[in-house]
């Protein structure tokens, strides 16, 4: 049975005022139920805090408190007290009207961001995520669920959940779509890579999101299979998304390490393929007649938050049987 804390008042209201508590006659109407993450009692503590009123099991506290004469839900309130901040966090954010699990997954988010989660390392356990929020723990596996499709997490069975390492294995390499005769990804190797920053002309306004008078990054890599040069790229970059990477040209590589560097969490990306003849220029860099045909890549990379991170043009010779691999374009996250 759930009991207030006016209960035995004499003896509460002296550890209570110790933690700060008034033991005021509350009307308390609306809780927040939390859990003390070390003991594991539940508790129900008003949302008022002009009208304080705590209530919990005094069965349960009993037995799950080993020393009372050293302690009191007062205490377990007060190591519950993160717990329900997060909770109320949620509960008072501008995103209130979405989904729990979508609120909790900005907060998860938002810590990988940062860097308190690094990549590859071990996430803590989807019961100690949901006590430390103060939820339950099918919004916390739901929340999770949505970022494992979103590959920010991978589950491994009876070992626990770990951070996704974008830069690593297929997560590297997953906005490249062009693969040899025998279906391998071609990444090659960058033969040289060149960084300006500018203003952002219409185009580029249009592709990433920008009003006149943005600033850009343009990066400019030339890319080789061999010692072969098989893909000119052209990409251009919000500069307010990547303060000082006109000296960073050695990271510039690809967009994925560039957006882990940076702590942004790459989303999904979607190219349009068309052919072209090659300009003066291109050909002479991929060692081919001008105006021969080439494949023209035209990619735009968006964040988890669907905030456009880079728009690449590239342009790929077509006499050496490369496949340009097309995927399905990955659904945009629930709103």
């Amino acid at each position: 049975m759930l009991q207030r804390m006016r209960t035995n008042v004499a003896w509460h209201a002296t550890r209570e005022r110790k933690n700060g508590l008034a033991m005021s006659n509350p009307k308390a109407t609306a809780y927040d139920e939390v859990k003390c993450p070390n003991c594991g009692l539940a508790l129900q503590v008003s949302q008022d805090p002009k009208a304080l009123d705590l209530r919990y099991d005094r069965e349960e506290w009993a037995r799950r408190c080993k020393n009372p004469g050293l302690n009191s839900p007062a205490r377990c309130l007060a190591e519950a007290a993160p717990a329900r901040a997060g909770a109320q966090a949620l509960k008072a954010a501008p995103f209130e009207k979405r989904p729990l699990y979508l609120q909790l997954r900005e907060e998860l988010i938002e810590r990988i961001a940062k860097g308190e989660w690094k990549p590859g390392a071990a996430i803590p356990n989807e019961g100690d995520l949901a006590r430390e929020f103060g939820v339950s723990a099918g919004t916390m596996r739901k929340a999770l669920d949505l970022m494992e499709s979103e590959r920010l997490v991978t589950r491994r069975q009876g070992r626990g959940t770990y951070v996704a390492d974008q830069s690593a294995g297929e997560l590297a390499h997953r906005f490249m779509n062009i693969c040899g005769p025998d279906g391998e990804r071609l990444i090659g190797e960058v033969a040289s890579v060149e960084v300006t920053a500018a203003a952002a002309n219409e185009m580029e306004c249009e592709r990433l999101g920008l009003r006149a008078g943005d600033r850009v990054y343009r990066i400019r890599r030339v890319r080789r299979i061999k010692n072969n040069p098989f893909l000119v790229e052209e990409a251009s970059m919000p500069a307010a998304l990547f303060p000082g990477l006109e000296s960073m040209s050695a990271v510039a590589h690809y967009i994925v390490s560039l957006a882990q560097k940076y702590g942004i969490l790459l989303g999904k990306g979607e190219e349009r393929i068309s052919i072209a003849a090659a300009s003066a220029d291109i050909a002479g860099v991929l060692g081919i007649a001008s105006g021969s045909p080439i494949a023209v890549l035209d990619r735009v990379v968006w964040d988890i938050d669907e905030r456009p991170i880079e728009w690449r043009l590239g342009r790929c010779q077509l006499d050496r049987n490369y496949v340009l691999w097309i995927t399905p374009t990955a659904q945009r996250r629930a709103s």
